[in-house]
């Protein structure tokens, strides 16, 4: 990632590693929170990479909405043909999780099967706190992918014409996610309906800052040193206070849009050389220093942060930089050698993130069995059923669907 001096790999080769990353982050902090015998140890230590499951999902937000440009770009489709895709890609293991968590539910909570319920998840239309199509127990992340669909939805119908992307549509998507953030915390009265339509569309701006990154790749330039100040200020963002909602969806649109210039450098080696990589910084540098310097006034005059954390966040960004700087080739050594495992996590992301809240959720509630059997057994489990999903469900149906 440090370096273009080998040949460059596959288009989504470090996209996927990160994609794999945030995936494991997200089991990590379920898997903290879920299983009693680590919860009730659970420090500042350990929460320091333990609490980062919110934070990973707003960045498959972003990953989301750069590749499908990207993917877009190389292949154009129509409006039918994409929404199909997308059903195809997501349903058939979305299927199988939810199926699961329907009888997980009904063995562990005593929980009586509906109908209601079950195509509420299915369609995906179910969020955190919807009374309407509540989210199973045993399955809440199901969440962010009744989102995403909807992301993909309000692409494909307002702004994909003739099989090509209408760009000042993506703008005026843009203005109404904005609208929505401030509908969503004004006082004014809307039906549980509306309101969660304003609720998905506040948070989709996120998802277009992806998008936005991958439509500005030629204009837009960073570097090494950026991209590191860009990684490491994301905890920062992340903690901010700005709307008095744990899911803050203009907290977290700092946060994409602070992840820019990583996700800039990242999709720039495969298109950039070394010498135009390492060129001169352009006006995304002095936003980025605009958005850290304001996180950090904000976060100094939170009273909920001791004055340790806030000056660790505040310094943690720039000792990475100085680590890059002084040890750029153990880095470098350091990053090659962990690719490999999170890149084929990437791979089986998709059915890992929905997959593994179940069956935490089913090993936990073994009685007389050690904590550390516990873990073996939602390891063991979660690895055969995401190889299943992936790998023999999904290209089964694939393969069923272009024969027909």
């Amino acid at each position: 990632m440090l370096t273009s001096k080998a040949s460059p790999p596959s288009k989504n080769f470090y996209l996927e590693s990160i994609r794999g990353l945030a995936a494991l982050a997200v089991f990590i902090c379920h898997l903290f929170a879920q299983v009693p015998e680590i919860n009730s140890r659970k420090s500042h230590l350990t929460s320091l990479f333990s609490n980062w499951g919110t934070e990973s999902v707003f960045i498959f937000f972003v990953l989301s909405g750069l590749v499908i440009h990207m993917s877009f770009e190389n292949r154009s489709t129509g409006k039918i043909e994409f929404i199909k895709s997308r059903i195809i890609r997501l349903h058939p293991i979305l299927i199988i999780c939810i199926v699961s968590s329907v009888l997980i539910d009904s063995y562990l909570f005593n929980l009586k099967f509906s109908w209601h319920q079950f195509i509420g998840n299915i369609i995906p239309a179910s969020s955190a706190g919807d009374r309407y199509f509540p989210l199973y127990k045993s399955n809440p992340v199901i969440w962010s992918l009744s989102f995403e669909l909807f992301f993909y939805l309000i692409f494909a119908i307002f702004c994909i014409s003739n099989k090509k992307i209408l760009h000042q549509r993506m703008w005026i998507w843009l203005g109404i996610s904005f609208i929505s953030i401030y509908l969503q915390f004004s006082s004014i009265a809307f039906s549980p309906i509306i309101s969660y339509v304003i609720k998905i569309f506040s948070f989709s701006c996120i998802w277009l800052v992806g998008f936005f990154i991958w439509k500005y790749r030629h204009t837009v330039n960073t570097n090494k040193y950026f991209a590191i100040l860009s990684l490491f200020s994301l905890p920062l963002f992340s903690r901010l206070h700005i709307l008095p909602t744990y899911y803050d969806p203009l907290k977290y649109f700092l946060f994409a849009v602070g992840s820019w210039p990583f996700f800039q450098y990242i999709i720039s080696i495969h298109n950039s050389s070394l010498k135009h990589l390492l060129s001169k910084s352009n006006k995304i540098i002095f936003f980025y220093i605009i958005l850290y310097f304001s996180s950090i006034t904000i976060l100094w005059f939170d009273n909920s942060y001791s004055l340790m954390v806030k000056i660790l966040y505040l310094l943690f960004p720039l000792v990475a930089l100085l680590i890059l700087v002084f040890v750029e080739k153990w880095v470098r050594y350091c990053v090659h050698k962990a690719l490999p495992p999170f890149i084929y996590l990437g791979t089986i992301s998709y059915s890992l993130y929905l997959i593994h809240f179940p069956i935490i959720i089913l090993f936990v509630h073994l009685r007389d069995t050690h904590v550390s059997l516990k873990i073996l057994f939602v390891l063991v489990t979660i690895a055969l059923s995401t190889y299943f999903l992936e790998y023999k469900l999904q290209p089964f149906i694939n393969q069923r669907l272009k024969k027909s």
